[in-house]
């Protein structure tokens, strides 16, 4: 039986623009002259929590002290599948000298809604950025409760497209988890998986240059035995289609998806699963 199980002390590396988000340290944006550029706009909504940030700028004004203290926005969440809005109250941070507007949106993002932000000047000038979530998908691992050096395969039925999964197999040994990441496979019909033997893994972590397909029995120092619980990790990010365009981490300074504007949002589902594996083989 699948065990859901989030675990919120360990997460796959975010793409760069949520660092850049969250820690608030890149300040590099340099100000745009053409007119329809008005503002950058960066941020992400994950599922599953009812509290998310978007960071405003204004790319006409200038990187300095005064002229980032106050910014000339309005800046509006919309759920457009349910027709409605809400205006959102941002929050001043201080950062070496500067000063940068986040946006806290408190709400449920369900995955059949489409949603839009709209930054707006006093003036009247905008820029939007659309925001897509995936589907919820589940991770189906089979067969169930098979031994180390069985072949397990996971599969993600919502998942339709290359770009839009990544995930990472893992296990607890020595009081430590540790994480190796898988590539996702698609057939001719679009299915989605990740096939690894947990062995292998094992082997990957504590036996130099060993490659997944090596020979299992070549003297690992440890088996499935030696692991301080009797089952492995999957855990996996599953993104919108708004990702679709780009390798991993983005680079926000890179990104012109926000309308008249600058920058990238975008949605994405990230979840845990355990499942239990027969740690009695020994070679």
């Amino acid at each position: 039986m699948l065990l859901n199980k989030m675990n919120k002390n360990i997460a796959l590396l975010l793409p760069a623009f949520v660092l850049l988000l969250i820690s608030g340290c890149d300040n590099t944006i340099e100000p745009f002259e053409e007119d329809e550029t008005n503002y950058s706009m960066y941020g992400y909504f994950k599922m599953s929590e009812d509290e998310h940030y978007i960071r405003v700028k204004d790319v006409n004004r200038p990187l300095l002290a005064d002229s980032t203290r106050d910014i000339d926005v309005e800046v509006t969440f919309k759920n457009l599948t349910r027709d409605e809005e809400t205006v959102l109250e941002g929050e001043r941070v201080e950062l070496e000298d500067l000063y940068v507007h986040n946006f806290p949106v408190e709400v449920d993002v369900n995955p059949l809604d489409e949603y839009e932000l709209v930054a707006e000047r006093s003036s009247g000038e905008t820029s939007k950025a659309s925001v897509d979530v995936p589907e919820w998908t589940d991770a189906i691992v089979t067969p169930e409760d098979q031994s180390c050096t069985t072949e397990v395969e996971v599969k993600f039925p919502e998942a339709a497209k290359r770009q839009r999964i990544e995930a990472r197999a893992g296990f607890e040994m020595n009081n430590q988890t540790y994480w190796i990441t898988q590539f996702a496979n698609y057939d001719e019909d679009d299915n989605v998986t990740v096939t690894f033997v947990p062995q292998e893994m094992i082997n990957v972590m504590f036996i130099e240059d060993y490659q997944p397909g090596d020979d299992l029995f070549s003297a690992p120092p440890y088996e499935c035995s030696d692991m301080d619980a009797d089952y492995f990790l999957v855990e996996y990010f599953h993104y919108g289609s708004d990702w679709d365009d780009y390798g991993h981490p983005i680079d926000p300074l890179e990104s012109f998806d926000v309308e008249n504007g600058l920058g990238f949002i975008g949605g994405f589902h990230k979840e845990e699963i355990t499942f239990p594996v027969d740690t009695t083989t020994v070679f």
